[in-house]
This record gives C-alpha cells, structure tokens and sequence, in this order.
C-alpha cells in the first residue's frame, strides 16, 4: 500500500488544511518523519511540516496508507514508458500510476497551501510503494526537479512514478 507525503520545506508550523473538507485525511508533523524510510535520509536534512496523506477511514489510527487516492485502474501507455525508461521491466522497476480524479483537486489544494507558506522555495512531494524492485532504493532514488505547472500537468497528460520523491518550484 503507498505512502503519499508533501513536505513544506522551512515551515515550521502546522498547515490550515481541514480535514473535513477533504475526500481523504491528512495527519501533519513539523518533525520530518516519513511513514517509510526511503527518503527518511534527504528529510534528516531539512526542516519543516509534513503531510502524511492517506484513506479517510483511517483517521487518527496508527495504520495509514493512501490506496484510495491512487487510481489503480488507469491505462498508461508502455509506450511513453519505453521511451523514457528503455527496456527495463517497467512493471517492476518503474511503477507509473496517476490520482483518481476524484481526489485530485484535493491534493492540488494541499500542494497549494504548502506552495503559500514555504520560504526556501521548494517542497517535496513523494511516494512509497513496497515491491521487489530495486528502483527507489537508497543508491538510486527516484528523483526529479519540477515545476508546479508541470507536476500538476503529469495528471493528465503523463503519470507519476512510485518511489520518486518531487522536488517541486514555484
């Protein structure tokens, strides 16, 4: 099951996000702890608030994950895959997925709230997702630089890639 985390780098306070108002619940912390370790070594790093996002059953209870907000039925082409990624296994190695639009809107306002209140100008936004692969792994994390525009655009126009932490700009 994924971990889905927005990080607002240099905030240290909690973001006004409504849980009520959302189709999903976020728990918030301005200790950066990730839910899973992949990207636990970029955030000893940084400061600022995290939001764990994750299915609006869970609430407050310890176990918590995001499967809800993904959708897992979404057709993406191998081909725009094989170009970017060559001939690895892109089921193995490189999980592409897209948000179920339903809750999209939703997480674009998240990200919003935290582009408002960051002063270093940046934020991460990541995933995690346990499989086999050896893609995301500490030697090889996925990462890549973006802009607000473009990430949202990957939404409809590309998809995302589990285990890649988004270093997202103004």
């Amino acid at each position: 099951m994924p971990t889905i985390e927005i990080v607002s780098l240099e905030c240290e306070r909690l973001l006004p996000i409504k849980n009520s108002t959302l189709p999903f619940f976020v728990h918030q912390n301005t200790k950066l702890i990730s839910h899973r370790s992949l990207f636990q070594k970029i955030l000893d790093n940084e400061n600022g608030t995290i939001l764990h996002l994750g299915n609006k059953e869970f609430g407050r209870s310890g176990y918590f994950y995001g499967s809800e907000l993904i959708d897992w039925a979404a057709e993406i082409k191998n081909e725009s895959l094989m170009k970017e990624f060559g001939n690895k296994n892109i089921q193995e190695d490189f999980q592409p997925f897209r948000f179920e639009s339903s809750m999209f809107d939703s997480i674009k306002k998240d990200i919003k709230t935290c582009i408002k209140v960051f002063s270093d100008k940046k934020m991460f936004f990541y995933t995690d997702i346990q499989t086999n692969s050896e893609y995301g792994k500490e030697n090889d994390l996925g990462y890549g630089k973006i802009n607000f525009e473009d990430f949202i655009n990957k939404q409809n126009n590309e998809y995302y890639i589990f285990n890649t932490l988004y270093e997202i700009y103004k």
